[in-house]
């Protein structure tokens, strides 16, 4: 499919017909069929002329798209499915797995083979630098002189794709954008890009702001998967997919300047719109830095005052962030480079962002002194750093994540998904590995916690100077648990608090919490997702914790009307106004009670759902029931959900 704006059409090849269809851009229907040749695959517009591949033939046509007319034939060597033109070179490559490319110049007819054996490539042309760009699917992408035919290099990016989109000297090859030249990834985008216009990336997924990767539209289902869009000057998409007859047409409000990440403080707990992926304290714990891959952001939180103080992007998918000295680090899995602010002892949170190239997208980062240890990704990794240049190890690991321990000093490496896993430890000022455990470590979380003499690893506790010495696990029912957080006699699971020294467990959160950390002074920071809605939510203590989550979760009021004056009916509307820490219940159950408290036997519970909560927060639940004499109240009950779904009524 192309776009010709100018003349208000949309080309779209019909191979099983050997047509050529021209479609209105505004009505969709379709205008002129015109007989262009044998199976009509890939087009490309030049001018008033649409040059289409024919891939049951050893022919390219030319259409007049004044005249809607064919007005020549171009013999190639090969049956061809993909075309391109910039000047007087013609390209093509056929259309097995294992392709040839070639060029024909327009003045002599000379055919010239570029390369050969290139996976299933697509072709496309910067006309302004006159550069071909041939992307072979899911790997290399190489470019050639669009004027001569040479080659000028290649690159094989982590990730490439099967799609490849040129704009205004800018290079998208899959879900990459990369500086050819350079050979680097400067961002990603999930879903593959497909078009691209000044504003806006257009993926298979949906809509990206170009400047920041802000995700603004995400495609309905029946829109969804597209293999082409075409994008005109009002952000209209049309898009088909190669499984679907059908073409469809969108027109988005698209906004200019788009709110990456909504955000509500209060004094106790802040709530988002968005997840946070990773978090990092600062040098007195008073400031923390998150960061949330999907909009490409740093949070700055202020965990005094417990506000969202800014947020910035930082770079394309950011995955880890850790700080030292006042020099944040974060891992970017979208780009070639880690990120770095020197924020001047956290006083300057948007000071410029330094970009350490580094040659491949990074999964985690630890912060030493003068220097970030990152890994990439990649089932068995190595372990790299970056001081004045980059150094990778030698040694590889399974998926390997990294601690700092709080003087800098050792720098834990963590594997993650084999049956026996191992913790290393790495001297940072000579950077060779002292010691490792024994293998006994099976699957379990990444989360590496040092402690003064303990390090947590895959929910165990281990001594930090010798890691061969374990003292035991913590449990989740029958399966190791996962370890958010440790200090002193605390260790907090994802769903269980724990003491240190008898591994049991002394509380059951009534959420499943995301991320924890333990402060200095005892208080508690807890990081929670409900139905897409996510929660930092702060606790003095440990003992304030438990009473503000039961307390909280509670509603703080609710009252009923009964319009039925029928002592044994119910009929009115119920409504409920939430607690505080509301954001973590799933529902709540309506019982039936008698003067004593008492459920009454035989009368079925009734339930308010999500959807019935109102704009301003409150929940309207339309009541209609016959009860027996005896019920004499109404009982309201928060119900949250373990770690593994069930229902857990407070």
């Amino acid at each position: 499919m192309k776009l010709d704006e100018q003349r208000g059409l949309l080309y779209v090849t019909a191979s099983e017909k050997n047509e050529l269809l021209f479609i209105s851009k505004d009505t969709l229907q379709i205008k002129k069929r015109l007989a262009v040749g044998n199976n009509p695959q890939g087009m490309e517009l030049a001018g008033n002329k649409l040059y289409v591949a024919l891939g049951g033939a050893t022919l390219i046509a030319v259409v007049d798209l004044d005249s809607q007319t064919v007005v020549n034939t171009i013999p190639t060597q090969l049956k061809p499915y993909q075309v391109a033109v910039d000047g007087n070179s013609l390209f093509y490559a056929d259309g097995d797995q294992w392709c040839d490319i070639h060029r024909i110049d327009l003045n002599t007819g000379k055919d010239t083979t570029l390369m050969n054996m290139i996976y299933t490539p697509q072709l496309a042309v910067d006309r302004e630098q006159h550069i071909l760009y041939a992307g072979e699917s899911g790997s290399r992408i190489a470019a050639f002189s669009a004027t001569y035919g040479d080659l000028q290099g290649v690159f094989e990016p982590e990730g490439g794709g099967s799609s490849l989109v040129i704009h205004s000297e800018e290079v998208y090859f899959g879900s990459l954008q990369l500086d050819f030249a350079n050979r680097r990834i400067l961002s990603s985008y999930s879903g593959g890009v497909l078009a691209v216009d000044g504003s806006y990336i257009y993926t298979g997924n949906g809509i990206y702001t170009k400047a920041e990767g802000i995700p603004v539209v995400k495609y309905e289902d029946s829109f969804n998967y597209p293999d082409v869009i075409e994008v005109d000057q009002s952000h209209a998409v049309y898009s088909f997919s190669r499984w679907s007859p059908l073409l469809y047409k969108r027109v988005y409000d698209l906004p200019e300047q788009p709110k990456a990440v909504e955000y509500q403080n209060s004094s106790d707990q802040i709530r988002l719109n968005r997840d946070l992926n990773a978090w990092a304290a600062g040098n007195d714990e008073r400031y923390f830095y998150a960061v949330s891959t999907e909009t490409n952001r740093l949070l700055q939180i202020d965990s005094h005052s417990f506000e969202v103080l800014a947020d910035r992007y930082i770079g394309s998918m950011p995955t880890d962030v850790d700080i030292r000295d006042g020099i944040i680090y974060v891992a970017l899995n979208g780009s070639t480079h880690i990120a770095k602010i020197d924020t001047a002892d956290e006083t300057n949170f948007m000071a410029p962002i330094t970009e350490l190239e580094i040659g491949q997208t990074t999964l985690d980062v630890a912060a030493g002194k003068g220097k970030v240890y990152y890994t990439g990704r990649g089932g068995w990794g190595k372990v790299g750093v970056f001081e004045s240049v980059y150094t990778i190890y030698p040694q590889t690991y399974s998926s390997p994540h990294l601690t700092m321990n709080e003087d800098a000093s050792m720098l834990y490496i963590g594997e993650t998904g084999i049956s026996r896993s191992n913790l290393f430890m790495l001297d940072t000022r000579t950077d060779s590995v002292l010691q490792s455990t024994n293998g006994d470590f099976g699957f379990g979380s990444p989360v590496i916690i040092p402690d003064g003499e303990f390090v947590y690893y895959t929910g165990q506790r281990i001594d930090a100077d010798n890691l061969s010495m374990l003292y035991g696990s913590y449990k989740d029912g029958y399966y190791t648990a996962k370890l958010l957080a440790a200090r002193d006699k605390l260790v907090i699971g994802s769903n269980t608090i724990y003491d240190r020294d008898t591994f049991n467990p002394i509380y059951k959160l009534p959420f499943i919490a995301s991320y924890g950390y333990i402060k200095k002074d005892g208080s508690i920071l807890l990081f929670s997702e409900n139905a897409g809605q996510y929660s930092l939510t702060k606790y003095d203590s440990f003992d304030s914790m438990k009473s503000d989550q039961q307390d909280g979760m509670r509603p703080v009021a609710a009252y009923f009307i009964d319009e039925d004056w029928d002592a044994l009916s119910l009929d009115g509307e119920l409504t409920l106004f939430p607690g505080p820490q509301a954001v973590n219940v799933q529902y709540y159950k309506i019982r039936y009670l008698d003067a004593g408290n008492q459920v009454v036997n035989g009368v079925s519970d009734d339930y308010i759902y999500a959807y019935e909560k109102q704009v301003d927060g409150y929940y309207i639940h339309q009541l209609s029931k016959r009860v027996p004499a005896e019920v004499q109240k109404i009982g309201l009950i928060p119900v949250i959900s373990t770690a593994y779904g069930e229902p857990q009524v407070l």
